[in-house]
């Protein structure tokens, strides 16, 4: 198994940047290990600290994933229900407030693996800026550079400043409040906290968001409009879950700003009737095949160690089995 993954590795992830942003994306605790390692020692931490089937798991998604980015008209037939499989309430929060002029922080946390909370979020980019006629622009600050989070107020701060200057396609003197006005001149615009959802957080790295979101945002949203935030944490186990403390952080900016903060119910696995939409929705099945399967569903979704890419699995099988 060991060999078959350290080819896949070499195969899907060719350049050390590759790597190192897959690493930090799906395994930051490993990823924060890689500094001054080369890549075979860095091939070598990944599977001795990585339960395989785990790896090879996510290796299987971000080939798909690759592979949907490069050929958007196949990508619903490629992640089927992992796209569309998601949990309404959360979703309806976020898409119904898009056209409110306030600048709105949104806050969403749950379990990594049972929650699948990469592909909510990814879903709700894809519905809010479509390929074709887009409703907002979005863009995503990263919580890692070079494997290192955000340890400062300041340093979420720059990232968001890099990233809506590229977006925006202004560099110089700009100031991010220059940039985040005209990025809102002629559409909402959506800010996501973190290329993928964060993970939990050291000491520093948690000073360092409570400084951005008592200190920064209030000062750099004030005064403008259409401007909305995402801010997704995912933990292990619910005990590792940090959304207290982020909630009474953001409602603190809040008070000092002009801005609001709307905590999204947890995330968990979609019920029955979430898949029962989406394959009515997505799929030519009849409502008889349909309501057959509402069994096994329920039967996994049971299980402790149920994941949302599991339920996800089982109706692309029944569909397409």
């Amino acid at each position: 198994m060991s060999k078959t993954l350290r080819n896949q590795l070499q195969e899907l992830l060719r350049t050390d940047s590759e790597f190192q942003a897959f690493f930090a994306d799906h395994f930051p605790e490993v990823a924060r290990s890689f500094d001054g390692l080369d890549r075979v020692a860095k091939e070598n931490l990944v599977l001795a600290a990585i339960p395989a089937q785990r790896l090879q798991d996510k290796l299987r998604l971000a080939q798909e994933y690759s592979l949907a980015l490069s050929a958007p008209s196949t990508y619903g037939g490629l992640l089927g229900a992992a796209l569309r499989l998601d949990r309404s309430t959360q979703w309806a929060d976020i898409v119904d407030t898009r056209d409110k002029t306030e600048c709105i922080l949104f806050l969403l946390h749950g379990q990594r693996e049972r929650a699948g909370l990469p592909f909510f979020v990814d879903r709700i980019c894809r519905h809010l800026a479509p390929e074709q006629g887009e409703r907002c622009r979005i863009v995503r600050v990263p919580f890692l550079v070079d494997a290192v989070g955000a340890r400062t107020g300041a340093d979420w701060a720059l990232r968001l400043h890099s990233e809506l200057a590229q977006s925006v396609g202004l560099r110089g003197n700009r100031d991010t409040r220059d940039l985040l006005g005209l990025a809102t001149a002629r559409q909402p615009f959506f800010v996501l906290l973190g290329r993928q959802p964060l993970p939990p957080l050291d000491e520093a790295e948690r000073e360092g968001l409570r400084e951005f979101l008592v200190e920064e945002l209030p000062k750099l949203v004030r005064g403008l409009c259409y401007l909305r935030f995402l801010l997704v944490h995912d933990y292990e186990k619910p005990k590792e879950s940090q959304i207290e403390r982020m909630h009474a952080w953001a409602t603190q900016g809040a008070l000092a700003g002009d801005h609001r903060v709307r905590t999204l119910d947890e995330a968990v696995l979609p019920t029955w009737e979430h898949a029962r939409k989406y394959l009515h929705d997505h799929t030519r099945l009849s409502t008889t095949r349909i309501d057959a399967l509402k069994l096994d569903y329920d039967t996994l979704r049971s299980k402790k160690s149920a994941r949302y890419d599991d339920l996800a699995a089982l109706l692309d099988r029944k569909v397409n089995g």
